[in-house]
């Protein structure tokens, strides 16, 4: 069912060589890597979602306060803390983003050829395996590569791409998002993975990436339904644009400053 396990012994993941700062090291060469370049596009929906995020926080410490699990008084506290109003949607954000990596390290271990039982993990991660399960034996996908890094030395940038999946003959990028949705960056991000020129091998050679034919998103459900499999367009357009977000990235790296200018230059 897998090519997995014969290609992930000689593929090392993506973060052995990325830093915390978003920078793949190849050898003696520097890359930023996809997910860093994408912070360069606007993304409109983020002011939204962290007023929503202070909202629903407000709103969970009323509920807290009306099961008599807090006083009024320190209700009243936390609201007028300015500073923990603030940090209320990154506060949220960090706790997704470690039941994302938890179920991204199960899913992988799945795709290795490891029993998983979802029983053995809490709440907040146990419906997205039941999903995740659910669709394999729906679909019955080929996993030919697991959490390898891919580099593109022309345009120069780096990234983990998740997965090659072979889907009724089609050969595609992969990745999964436990978010609620799948954005139109995740086009950009699939097809900066799929435009890669070579994955890096833990022996230091390089290994051409694989031809593939599309880039897809699958959306785990949390209460345990069949996963969405979303397929994103990836072709050139796409590229071009991911490859304009890459020189707008080369450009603020140059931290340019302004001039005051007197009248006598003019």
């Amino acid at each position: 069912m897998s090519a997995v396990p014969q290609t992930r012994d000689k593929r090392m993941h993506g973060t052995n060589f990325r830093d915390s700062k978003g920078i793949y090291t190849w050898k003696n060469e520097r890359y930023p890597s996809v997910t860093t370049i994408l912070k360069m596009k606007d993304k409109p929906a983020l002011p939204r979602w962290a007023s929503k995020s202070v909202a629903e926080f407000v709103k969970g410490e009323a509920e807290r306060r009306n099961r008599g699990e807090i006083t009024g008084a320190q209700l009243m506290e936390t609201i007028l803390d300015v500073d923990r109003m603030k940090s209320a949607p990154w506060n949220y954000a960090e706790k997704k983003r470690d039941m994302g990596s938890t179920f991204h390290d199960v899913a992988e271990q799945i795709t290795l050829g490891t029993p998983v039982s979802p029983a053995a993990f809490g709440d907040d991660v146990r419906g997205y395996i039941e999903s995740f399960l659910l669709w394999l034996e729906t679909w019955k996908p080929e996993f030919e590569a697991s959490e390898f890094a891919c580099f593109n030395r022309s345009v120069g940038y780096a990234g983990t791409c998740y997965a090659l999946v072979r889907l009724n003959g089609r050969l595609v990028a992969f990745d999964f998002k436990t978010g609620a949705d799948s954005y139109d960056e995740h086009a950009l991000q699939l097809s900066a993975y799929r435009h890669a020129e070579f994955i890096g091998l833990q022996d230091g050679t390089e290994e051409p990436m694989p031809e593939t034919d599309g880039g897809c998103i699958l959306l785990p459900q949390p209460d345990g339904s069949i996963a969405k499999l979303l397929e994103w367009p990836t072709g050139e357009a796409e590229f071009r644009s991911f490859s304009a977000l890459k020189t707008i990235y080369d450009w603020a790296q140059t931290k340019p400053k302004y001039q005051e200018v007197s009248l006598c230059l003019f």
